[in-house]
C-alpha cells in the first residue's frame, strides 16, 4: 500500500508497524509493509512470488551470504 489514508488509519486505532526500507535510487514511494490493526490482528504484505526454494538458493549465494552475515551476524561461530 502506498499513500496510506493516516486519518484512517488512526480512525481505526491501527499503527503503521513498517515501511519499504528508502532506495534513493528507486523513483517510487515507499510502501507500507506492516499494519498492526489491533493486539490481536497484524496485516503484513508478502511476495508470493519469492519461492522458499528460490530464496534459499538465492540467500546461499556467496555474495549474498556475506552480505547478511555482515548486516545480522552469524549464530553458533559458524556452524
Amino acid at each position: 500500500m502506498i499513500q496510506p489514508d493516516e486519518g484512517r488509519i488512526k480512525q481505526l486505532g491501527a499503527h503503521v508497524l513498517a515501511i519499504e526500507k528508502e532506495r534513493p535510487h528507486v523513483p517510487l514511494e515507499r510502501a507500507v509493509m506492516a499494519i498492526r490493526f489491533s493486539s490481536y490482528m497484524i496485516g503484513t504484505q508478502f511476495h508470493p512470488e519469492a519461492d522458499a526454494t528460490g530464496m534459499s538458493m538465492y540467500l546461499q549465494r556467496e555474495d549474498k551470504k556475506k552480505t547478511v552475515i555482515a548486516e545480522h551476524g552469524e549464530e553458533n561461530g559458524g556452524a
